[in-house]
């Protein structure tokens, strides 16, 4: 199980995705960008309404990858990710937000439904940086 789908790569330099972002803040030295155009995702159903890269020393450690809910079944988006990734995901509960992962060579992926916002994301993450 890899995650190369997500079209950025963790650990990336930030000269590396000048071109395709624009800076937004900064936050306990944590720079925030913003992807300018929504990407194309390969999994097929799923639409991006944005994306957001986190930067630290001008390194790629978290990307939110904000998405059309397709659905009204968290379980229906879920299933076409774990079919995508032939893995199924770890289930858990934090403040409101039904969150599946996956793990892999010190990285996390989560799909995460914040079900007092009604939002669809996917935070994909440096597991040193994880805040999950």
């Amino acid at each position: 199980m890899n995650f190369e789908f997500i079209p950025f790569r963790l650990n990336a330099d930030l000269a590396d995705y000048k071109e395709l972002i624009d800076y937004i803040s900064s936050e306990n030295g944590i720079d925030i960008y913003k992807a300018r155009d929504k990407l194309p995702f390969p999994i097929p159903g799923l639409t991006v309404r944005n994306t957001n890269l986190y930067f630290n020393d001008g390194s790629l450690i978290t990307v939110y990858i904000y998405l059309v809910q397709r659905h009204n079944n968290i379980q229906l988006d879920l299933l076409d990710i774990e079919n995508f990734i032939q893995k199924k995901g770890y289930h858990f509960n934090i403040k409101q937000k039904q969150i599946y992962g996956w793990a892999n060579e010190g990285e996390f992926l989560a799909l995460i439904f914040d079900e007092e916002k009604k939002s669809l994301y996917m935070y994909y993450s440096l597991e040193t940086y994880s805040c999950l």
